[in-house]
């Protein structure tokens, strides 16, 4: 610690302000199929700014307010250690946990008190069958993610269950929503 703090201090000393780091950009998405704006964080491969013609696989990760800066972080690790491609990583934020990753309930069940609306996953996942069509070119000047790249996902948590029923997994039952 006390050379973590020398460095700094000969750092100022110097003159030097240091270099920002930057790991990505925060965008606002106006949805109508969730009657909502949505917040999306996406962060950028290494190479981006340099080369303007090449394409990139795409990591969608729910979750984002929590996972993604770490997903993006771990993404560009793995892709400088040459264990994966350079990747254009994209993290949804949640408005409404809940209501994103139910199914509408059966007829006569009741919510339990701490659960505001349930039943919206249809509409979560066409948002982000829309966000995967965007491709992050509308973001990032033309720049996009690759149209016949495998898409990766990454999803933790109820995300992955509808119900305990795994058969009904919210990501499964729309396949090609990150095809």
């Amino acid at each position: 610690m006390t050379a973590l703090l020398l460095m700094l201090a000969v750092a100022q000393a110097t003159g030097d302000a240091g270099t920002p780091l930057e790991i990505g950009r925060t965008y606002r998405i106006e949805s109508r199929k969730l009657s909502e704006t949505r917040v999306i964080d996406v962060g950028l491969p290494a190479s981006y700014q340099s080369d303007s013609t090449r394409r990139y696989p795409l990591l969608l990760v729910l979750d984002g307010e929590y996972e993604h800066q770490i997903a993006a972080s771990i993404a560009r690790f793995y892709a400088e250690t040459g264990q994966v491609p350079e990747m254009i990583v994209v993290g949804v934020r949640n408005t409404n946990r809940e209501r994103d990753m139910t199914t509408p309930p059966v007829a006569g069940f009741q919510l339990p008190p701490e659960v505001r609306e349930a039943g919206g996953a249809d509409h979560f996942l066409s948002f982000l069958g829309a966000v995967r069509r965007l491709q992050t070119h509308t973001m990032a000047a033309g720049h996009s993610a690759h149209r016949d790249a495998q898409p990766l996902r990454f999803a933790r948590s109820a995300y992955g269950v509808r119900g305990s029923d795994p058969r009904r997994c919210v990501l499964a039952s729309r396949p090609h929503v990150t095809r």
